[in-house]
C-alpha cells in the first residue's frame, strides 16, 4: 500500500507539469512546487517501508500473518 501511496503522490506534481508545460491547463508555479514537497514528504515518511521493500520483508497486500509473525 505505501508504494501505490508514493506512486500516487509522485504523479500528481507530473501531471500538473504535464498540463502545464502542453498548455492543456495554466497550473500556478506554487501549486506545482507545493505537489512537490508534498510528493517529497510521502517518500520521506514512507523510507522504512521502501527499506523493507528493498529487502524483501514487507508484508504483502492481502497475505495473512502466521501465529509466529504476530
Amino acid at each position: 500500500v505505501s508504494l501505490s501511496s508514493m506512486l500516487a503522490a509522485t504523479a500528481i506534481p507530473l501531471s500538473l507539469i504535464l498540463m502545464d508545460e502542453t498548455g492543456l491547463r495554466e497550473v500556478p508555479t506554487a501549486t506545482i512546487w507545493f505537489s512537490i514537497g508534498v510528493a517529497l514528504l510521502m517518500i520521506f515518511t514512507h523510507r522504512s517501508n521502501v527499506k523493507r521493500l528493498i529487502d524483501g520483508n514487507e508484508n504483502r497486500f492481502g497475505k495473512k500473518k502466521t501465529k509466529s509473525e504476530e
